[in-house]
């Protein structure tokens, strides 16, 4: 039930109507940007909601009970404020969206349409499409622990507790060579184990780049150089000398906790749990 106000009932009553679309984008950060599609700025609720209109709203699903509602929009990038390389580097992943129908004669006539948060978002050209998907996705999300024979806590985090800021648990390097959009190559690296970084991460050290986080999927050595393939490309572009520091990997089993991390006293998963084999079992009778 949305409460309209009676000078805005009476406005769609009459048949003619001043409506505009505004967007309010509240970054993870807490920077909170106002976009209208109306051809001059709008000032209300202590923000000034800027003339973009080149952004246009897609279509918005309500959905009843508690399945996710959805929404999309895309448009032009038009402001420094929505800039492509602040959407690439990610500074508006996860970002509150708010929808609003606005008479822009009087702004107290207004009605929130929808609310949610910015999930992907895909950028070509000077052009941006959002996938916007509501509040009630946050009922899907697991609360509490899902109990597993593998850890569930991630590499020096406070349940894992393990310090790996330094060596030989990060160790600084430059990609060399560009190979696709998600592999590349670093030399002059000296570690022991050939899978030392599989299921690690890379983290971005050159300023522009520090939204920048990738999972190395696989690393084996090619000759003088090592090789690394991400499990996904990196949002900004990789490029011949990024500096990068590549963390230590885990494959979160027991024997991994012990013997690389000598952590055990802190493994968050259930190794002796009984698995499928142990429930089938039935016991075997003397004949």
């Amino acid at each position: 039930m949305r409460n309209l106000s009676q000078s805005m009932i009476a406005s769609l009553q009459s048949g003619v109507t001043h409506l505009s679309w505004c967007w309010k984008l509240t970054r993870t950060d807490g920077i909170v940007s106002g976009f209208t599609d109306h051809d001059q700025d709008l000032v209300f609720d202590g923000l000034v909601w800027k003339a973009a209109s080149g952004i246009a709203p897609g279509v918005i699903e309500t959905a009843l009970g508690f399945e996710t509602d959805s929404a999309g929009t895309a448009g032009s990038v038009l402001h420094d404020t929505l800039s492509a390389e602040d959407l690439k580097s990610g500074l508006f992943d996860g970002a509150r969206v708010e929808i609003w129908r606005v008479d822009w004669q009087n702004t107290d006539d207004r009605v929130g349409i929808w609310a949610g948060e910015i999930g992907d978002i895909q950028v070509e050209n000077n052009a941006f499409q959002a996938e916007l998907v509501s509040n009630s996705r946050k009922l899907e999300r697991n609360i509490g622990r899902s109990f597993s024979k593998n850890c569930d806590a991630e590499l020096g985090d406070t349940r894992c507790e393990k310090d790996i800021t330094g060596p030989p648990w990060r160790t600084i390097a430059t990609i060399e060579t560009v190979i696709g959009p998600s592999s590349f190559t670093v030399q002059g690296l000296s570690f022991s184990p050939a899978d030392w970084f599989v299921f690690g991460a890379v983290e971005w050290l050159d300023t522009e780049k520090t939204a920048n986080h990738a999972r190395i999927f696989k690393h084996y050595s090619s000759g003088p150089d090592e090789v690394f393939e991400l499990l996904l490309s990196p949002r900004i572009p990789l490029e011949s000398g990024d500096q990068i520091a590549l963390i230590v990997g885990c494959d979160k089993t027991l024997i991994h906790c012990a013997d690389r991390f000598a952590n055990v006293g802190n493994f968050r998963g259930c190794p002796f749990m009984p698995g499928n084999d142990a429930l089938l079992a039935i016991p075997l009778l003397d004949t």
